[in-house]
């Protein structure tokens, strides 16, 4: 449980780096989600922390998940909606699981380039 809470740390932190790059332009009513979702990915590392910190299992399995809002239910199928997708996020993201990886990367190499 603390292995994958941690792995959902990094995933947190990354996606939090990715919707902050102001190198992507999102169509407005996107963007308008964009704090939603944000904030949900950044209230649930206390939890995870939590998790992480555990000295026993009862304790990581009483953690504590913070309340979404109801925009922050809403934001992911509304980008979806917005975007022309399915709502079926599963089927549709198919061939995309590493989608978060590559944009890290992509943003590493920008702030490398910009910094020489």
């Amino acid at each position: 449980m603390k292995v994958v809470a941690a792995k959902r740390v990094d995933l947190n932190r990354k996606a939090v780096g990715v919707l902050d790059d102001t190198y992507y332009i999102w169509p407005t009513p996107v963007a308008a989600q964009l704090p939603h979702i944000r904030s949900s990915y950044m209230a649930e590392l206390a939890t995870l922390d939590t998790i992480v910190q555990a000295s026993s299992y009862n304790d990581a399995h009483y953690a504590t998940w913070p309340a979404a809002t109801p925009e922050q239910h809403a934001a992911g199928q509304e980008i979806r909606y917005q975007l022309g997708l399915d709502s079926d996020a599963t089927a549709s993201c198919l061939g995309h699981e590493t989608g978060l990886d590559s944009l890290v990367a992509a943003q590493a190499e920008r702030t490398t380039a910009l910094s020489k």
